[in-house]
Order: C-alpha cells, then structure tokens, then sequence
C-alpha cells in the first residue's frame, strides 16, 4: 500500500512540477515574441516595448514576493498586466503598421495573460496535508509489517525495518523537494526563465 501510495503520490507532483515548468517557459516565449515583433516595427512600438519589460519586472518581483509569502487573491502586478493590455490596445487602434502585425501582437498579448494566470494557479498549489499523512500512515504501518514479519530474528528485523526506513525517508524527502516544501524555493526556479529574458532586453 505504501508503494501504490508513493507511485501515485510521485506521478500526481511530478506532473504538476513539469506543467509548471512548462507553463513558465511558454510565458517566456510569448513575452519574446512580442518584443521581436516590436522591434521589427520600430520606434512607434515602443510603448508596447516599456510596457512589456514592466510588466516581466512586476511579475519577477512583486509576483514572486507574493507567490511565496501572500494569501491575497490578487497578485501585485496584475496592475501592470492590465496597462499592458491598455497600451497594446490603444497601439493596435491608432499605429499606421500591418494589420497582420498588429494581429499578431494583440494574440500574443492574449496568450500571455492566458499562460499566465494558468502559471499562477499552477504555482499556489501543492499535496495537501492530508496526502502527507496517508504517505507517512503508510510508511508507519509497512514498518511495522515489516518487523512483525521478523519476529523472532532481531538482526534481520533491524536490518530490514532500517532499509525500508531509509528507502522511505529519501523517496518522501524527494517528493518534498520536487513539491516545494524543502530546498530551494519551486517558485523563484520558475521565475528563472523570464528573469533572464529581462535580463536580455535591457543590457
């Protein structure tokens, strides 16, 4: 019970750690592209550009701060996403460039607050308590199967509870890491890639 238990509870954090691996890189991708576009328009995107690079900052700070710390339901920078929006749309509405451009952009723009909330969510979750619990109820119980089977040979009960302890303790312990309870903090991880993305387009 306590390896279905572990394989479930693995597959389940797994999971969730990689979408939001994945979610974080694609918000980086759509950020890029819509500062490449603006730089193949010009000057007259700039706006567009200013408001892009303040938006990555107040996610990769206030956003961060507040993933890890806050039960606030609404992020810090949400400001700055709105005014990203405002700035795109008035640029879509009175810049001379391609309607194919400006096509473009607004999509981005839409895709990136799409990947973005789907980042959040993704990010203020984790195992609940009662998962852990169950994890370590079972490990408990398995222990104790494990001794009782020995019952009689004192060496091999030692040698065999100790194994299964150590084996235990360093599958839940790896379970905690990838899940964000110990080690490094999962949420500045995420935040990597577009801090690296600021980091290129303001040298």
């Amino acid at each position: 019970m306590f390896g279905l238990f572990l394989a479930f509870s693995t597959s389940d954090i797994t999971k969730r750690s990689g979408d939001l691996a994945v979610s974080a890189q694609k918000e980086v991708n759509v950020a890029r592209s819509i500062f490449q576009y603006t730089e193949s328009i010009g000057a007259t995107a700039a706006p567009v550009r200013q408001a892009l690079i303040e938006y990555v900052q107040a996610v990769t700070a206030l956003e961060q701060a507040w993933l890890e710390s806050s039960a606030e339901p609404v992020s810090p920078a949400q400001e700055m996403a709105d005014t990203l929006v405002l700035v795109v749309t008035l640029f879509v509405a009175q810049s001379q460039t391609s309607a194919v451009l400006k096509s473009l952009i607004l999509t981005k723009v839409d895709d990136l607050r799409q990947v973005r909330t789907e980042r959040i969510a993704l990010s203020r979750k984790s195992s609940d308590v009662a998962q852990w619990i169950m994890l370590t109820v079972f490990a408990l119980i398995t222990q104790l199967v494990i001794a009782l089977g020995y019952v009689g040979k004192p060496n091999s009960r030692r040698v065999s509870v100790g194994c299964f302890t150590m084996a235990a303790v360093t599958a839940m312990a790896y379970l905690a890491w990838t899940d964000g309870l110990i080690g490094p903090s999962r949420i500045a991880l995420t935040m990597e890639p577009l801090k690296n993305f600021l980091a290129a387009t303001t040298l």
